[in-house]
């Protein structure tokens, strides 16, 4: 897209997009629904290679592919994806096949300590399901319960380097924060409730 401020556009990373009135309350009670269907799948959250997972993440995680329910999510998710890719960062991507459902409940203190999701190790040491071919380059998290309301905590944080703590970014139900892989981010424990999202990630050739 044609920029005014063509110099901020080519020497700026930002750590992070924020994406509001994209779905409707109507649109996320139908996803839910959806997923509420299928909450006898929900596992136990692994990372990838990581041993440390309990550690470092405590939440409940289900896989979502694409079908005739939920096709208008991804169609909606896709265009916010090409809208923020081209206006703010003009990556190389191929695209993704699945989105990951969490849940994280404050009984058990949920939570997912500051990573990337961009994977840095050895892919040889790796044995795990949901890996794709592909080098993540742009991850993107929705909203799906509202903080103060159906949980408290839960706070999602960017490490963008400028700060010695990370960034609290706020986000309301229906929004959606979408990031460079690379990105240090994570969720800070949530205190009662249960907190609900979904997170993508897009694939593409390795950065070059």
């Amino acid at each position: 897209m044609i920029s005014n401020q063509p110099r901020i556009k080519g020497r700026t990373t930002f750590a992070y997009r924020k994406v509001s009135n994209v779905f409707s309350a109507e649109e996320i009670l139908l996803l839910l629904k959806h997923l509420d269907l299928n909450r006898n799948l929900l596992n136990n959250a692994t990372i990838v290679g990581g041993p440390d997972a309990p550690q470092i993440r405590i939440s409940q995680t289900l896989f979502q592919q694409r079908n005739e329910e939920n096709s208008w999510f991804f169609e909606r998710m896709n265009q916010v994806i090409d809208f923020v890719n081209q206006e703010f960062y003009n990556f190389d991507l191929w695209g993704y096949e699945t989105f990951q459902y969490a849940e994280y409940r404050g009984s058990e203190n949920g939570k997912y300590d500051l990573h990337m999701d961009m994977l840095t190790d050895d892919i040889n040491e790796f044995n795990h399901g949901a890996y794709h071919e592909g080098t993540r380059k742009l991850s993107a998290t929705i909203m799906l319960s509202q903080n103060g309301k159906d949980f408290t905590g839960g706070d999602f944080v960017v490490a963008s380097g400028k700060e010695q703590t990370a960034e609290i970014v706020p986000l309301e139900i229906g929004e959606i924060v979408v990031f460079p892989s690379f990105v240090v981010h994570g969720v800070r424990p949530v205190t009662s409730g249960i907190r609900k999202s979904a997170v993508i990630w897009v694939v593409g050739p390795k950065f070059k």
